[in-house]
């Protein structure tokens, strides 16, 4: 399994022979950047075979990439309806499952539509977006994962406590702004974690950056 961080929540996944791309494209938001002008070109010439999103913020989707790419490839746009080409459902993409599971987005945006999904194939991985810990919790019946790539909230405290009650070997951590321009002092809280993970491979790759897992 590969994964390539992308944007700024967002990462591109390489199973099975399949390439994935999940919240992988986005727009600037305060402190949390945008896809580099050629990360876009590179993903837009290689064409991934699944555009996955978990919700319409623009910290983690881009309208005009997913038209860019709906013209020049007939492969499938996942995610919540209110995304425009957006299937909802579960789909499969040869040996792969990709099972969307709907819940709460954290926070004060808990109006938004919002999917967190279970990709399976070889190996299983959970992909959060910006799913609520006290939501995705409840969901005790999707398969266990080898990773989960989650947001700086399932790091610390209560969120970092269940990742290891599940026995994952590896979390790859997105949606972190770069350490000069972290007003939320997020990579402060984090440290902490860093300091003992408790055998858990936990991993920051920067935007543009490569990981094999």
């Amino acid at each position: 399994m590969q994964i390539q961080r992308t944007a700024n929540a967002g990462i591109l996944l390489e199973l099975d022979g399949k390439r994935m791309l999940l919240d992988g494209v986005c727009q600037g938001v305060g402190p949390y950047l945008p896809t580099p002008a050629s990360i876009q070109t590179m993903l837009l010439q290689q064409s991934p075979d699944a555009l996955i999103f978990t919700h319409s913020h623009p910290d983690h989707y881009d309208g005009l990439f997913v038209a860019h790419y709906m013209q020049n490839t007939a492969g499938p746009v996942l995610g919540p309806a209110d995304i425009p080409w957006a299937n909802p459902e579960a789909f499969r993409l040869d040996t792969i499952q990709i099972t969307p599971i709907p819940t709460r987005h954290i926070g004060k945006a808990d109006n938004c539509a919002h999917h967190s999904y279970v990709v399976q194939g070889s190996r299983c991985l959970w992909f959060l977006g910006d799913a609520s810990l006290l939501d995705w919790q409840k969901n005790a019946d999707v398969p266990k994962p080898d990773v989960i790539v989650a947001p700086f909230g399932f790091l610390i405290g209560r969120g970092w406590a269940y990742c290891k009650s599940l026995g994952v070997k590896t979390v790859v951590v997105v949606h972190m702004p770069l350490r000069e321009n972290d007003p939320y002092c997020l990579w402060q809280q984090l440290e902490q974690t860093l300091d003992d993970s408790s055998g858990v491979q936990v991993l920051i790759p920067e935007i543009g950056q490569s990981i094999t897992v």
